[in-house]
């Protein structure tokens, strides 16, 4: 737990695989179109106050979901065991539509691109603010990221790497027309220069 400099706000690592999911990305880069990987850390951002009433739920769902009968206590009483956040049967429609998310990108770096054997010698110089807001995250964004991904696999083949196999989203999709159908399903996103 720290304050950023940046946002001035308490932040916490993200638990999640976006972190691994990007680094595999720009190895992949690294390896096969000799560019020079980006450093990723993910954290998201929150009250001082929920970032203890956060733990304290993940730490009693960690306890629960050790025993049989713990497991199935949270299976059926999601409400009560996070406070309300989830519930059987998920939200109402309406309350997915009035749903929304939104993510901030921070990117510091060098506006000159040097070649991937050589090292800047001054301290970065550019940086950058991306602000992504999409509608909700776990259905409606969900749907619309695996409806256009499962197009661009169809239709795009040609422009993806390989012949197929295990390849993460930033390597499998970065030469296609993803970005652009995502931005027409409703995913927005904004770039700053700072």
């Amino acid at each position: 737990v720290f304050k950023s400099e940046i946002t001035r706000k308490w932040c916490v690592i993200f638990p999640g695989s976006d972190k691994t999911v990007t680094f595999r990305s720009q190895l992949y880069n690294y390896n096969f179109k000799d560019e020079r990987p980006a450093q990723i850390k993910t954290y998201f951002m929150m009250p001082l106050l929920h970032i203890f009433f956060v733990a304290i739920m993940g730490a009693i769902i960690f306890a629960l979901s050790k025993f049989k009968f713990g497991r199935s206590m949270l299976k059926s009483y999601p409400g009560l065991f996070s406070f309300g956040l989830f519930k059987e049967g998920g939200p109402t429609r309406e309350q997915m539509k009035d749903s929304s998310f939104t993510m901030v990108f921070w990117a510091e770096g060098w506006k000159d691109k040097l070649d991937i054997s050589e090292q800047h010698t001054e301290p970065p110089n550019k940086r950058m603010k991306v602000v992504l807001t999409a509608p909700d995250m776990a259905y409606i964004t969900t749907a619309i990221c695996l409806v256009n991904s499962g197009i661009v696999c169809l239709k795009e083949k040609e422009k993806m790497p390989g012949s197929g196999g295990v390849m993460t989203p930033g390597a499998a999709f970065q030469d296609t027309t993803l970005l652009e159908r995502l931005q027409k399903s409703g995913m927005e996103y904004t770039i700053m220069e700072k």
